[in-house]
């Protein structure tokens, strides 16, 4: 079997490796802020994946590239429709796989899949579905989404029209800890009140810049950790590990939205034997974050079983290479 050159794209990092004999031999990552050069980010992104290509293709053989977007795209033919977390509110509607095929000058079969996509992929890889049948992926990162998957037929379920599923992060959603009174936030995409503008690192770094005054009463240690690390997610952690009664206000604005989102995608999806949880902000406030939004959870929801979403959901703070592992084990699939 040939190697297969992976690459998992997000709001963050740009990761790459080589995928081998059902094995990752390889990981680079670089900041997705370095490969913004001009003002079309795109058009980078395209460059920088091209140049990443050929890096690669000077020291291995492949055939395939499979690569894991931070994007909504259409899951039958690759082509995005849009990505907060990339592109900001720019919609796209670009066959990515196209635009990077036609600059390519070798035999090379190239396939876009959605990142969280490949996270359903990872796991099914691992021995985290066995005697599942249904699972499905949520990730908090530097953008939200959720898709479901089914471990039997081995695949991802999408709208068979648009190709899309589970795009939670661009829902409305009800926060009541967050002053009403107050303007509200609003998402990169655009949208007003949307989930990924309370829980997302983006979401949560917009919060710290623009609305700290209306969420608590006394900023000042918060905004000086901001200042100090750059990174909302950083700054939180220090200052509820010094608990700080602030940073707990927050943590709850950040919390419930994603405990609502989990009870409602149980109460219509009860065939979901798993739900995974991973990304960024879980990596970064671990247990701080898990503990909070089972909290919620269980004063949203009414349930039978005090331990039924501890046991159906499962967080991972370690997951920064499933994204690449999770586009190795699709090519093996696919080629049966």
């Amino acid at each position: 079997m040939s190697d297969v050159l992976v690459l998992d794209i997000g709001g963050t990092w740009l990761r790459s490796g080589i995928f081998l004999n059902g094995s990752l031999v390889s990981d680079n990552r670089q900041l997705i802020s370095d490969v913004r050069k001009t003002a079309d980010f795109f058009l980078d992104l395209v460059g920088a994946v091209i140049d990443i290509i050929y890096d690669y293709k000077k020291f291995n053989y492949f055939e395939e590239v499979v690569i894991s977007l931070g994007a909504c795209l259409n899951h039958h033919t690759g082509e995005i429709y849009y990505s907060a977390p990339l592109f900001g509110a720019q919609k796209l509607n670009v066959d990515f796989q196209e635009i990077l095929s036609q600059q390519i000058t070798f035999p090379l079969t190239i396939s876009v899949i959605n990142d969280v996509s490949a996270l359903c992929y990872a796991y099914d890889y691992t021995d985290y579905t066995k005697n599942l049948t249904h699972i499905a992926a949520l990730t908090i990162s530097s953008g939200i989404a959720m898709r479901r998957f089914d471990v039997k037929l081995k695949k991802v379920i999408v709208d068979h029209v648009l190709g899309l599923q589970g795009e939670v992060g661009h829902l409305p959603v009800y926060n009541p800890f967050f002053p009403s009174n107050k303007k509200q936030p609003i998402c990169e995409c655009g949208g007003i009140n949307h989930m990924a503008a309370y829980s997302s690192g983006k979401g949560l770094d917009h919060l710290l810049a623009h609305h700290l005054d209306s969420m608590v009463n006394s900023s000042d240690s918060i905004k000086d950790l901001f200042l100090k690390y750059k990174i909302g997610a950083l700054a939180l952690k220090e200052a509820l590990q010094a608990n700080c009664v602030d940073a707990e206000k927050i943590l709850n604005i950040i919390a419930y939205p994603i405990a609502y989102i989990i009870v409602l995608i149980f109460c219509i999806s009860p065939e979901i034997d798993r739900l995974f949880v991973s990304g960024g902000m879980v990596e970064t406030l671990g247990s701080l974050l898990e503990q909070r939004i089972f909290k919620f959870t269980g004063e949203i929801a009414y349930v039978y079983d005090e331990q039924f979403y501890r046991n159906r959901v499962i967080f991972f703070e370690s997951a920064s290479t499933f994204g690449l592992l999770g586009a190795g084990h699709y090519s093996t699939l696919r080629k049966g």
